[in-house]
């Protein structure tokens, strides 16, 4: 974000982005519709890396290499201190094609981001009906 280049740090806290985690994790396992597993322990050098907004899809083979049917990826970008955007993509995990994109601009302050995320999922994602 411009206010990251001109601090020269992050600007999200990681206990944020942890809560911001933890509110999609808990919104996909009660819808039912999905399991959610733990993919932050996969060898994979985007995992270690931590570049998964960076490889282009490849969260998908990671999923397929875990069991998994589809991937689940999110981005939550600061735009300014009051306002933030929130991208989440679903792939395929055997194909790589991406089955669904939802994306969503909130205002409000970094404590209001797994709000913002929840609802996202909530009113987007799992009201596409199930393929």
């Amino acid at each position: 974000t411009p206010s990251e280049v001109y601090l020269g740090k992050s600007t999200s806290s990681e206990a944020t982005l942890a809560q911001v985690d933890s509110a999609a994790r808990a919104e996909l396992a009660q819808s039912g519709r999905y399991t959610v597993i733990d993919a932050s322990h996969a060898d994979a050098k985007a995992v270690r890396d931590q570049t998964l907004r960076n490889c282009e899809g490849c969260e998908a083979g990671i999923a397929r290499e875990l069991g998994a049917d589809e991937s689940l990826f999110g981005i939550v970008r600061r735009v300014t201190q009051t306002d933030y955007y929130v991208v989440i993509a679903i792939r395929d995990a055997r194909s790589g094609k991406l089955l669904d994109e939802q994306e969503a601009n909130f205002a409000g302050s970094e404590e209001g981001w797994p709000s913002g995320v929840r609802m996202l999922i909530k009113h987007q994602v799992l009201a596409v009906p199930d393929k």
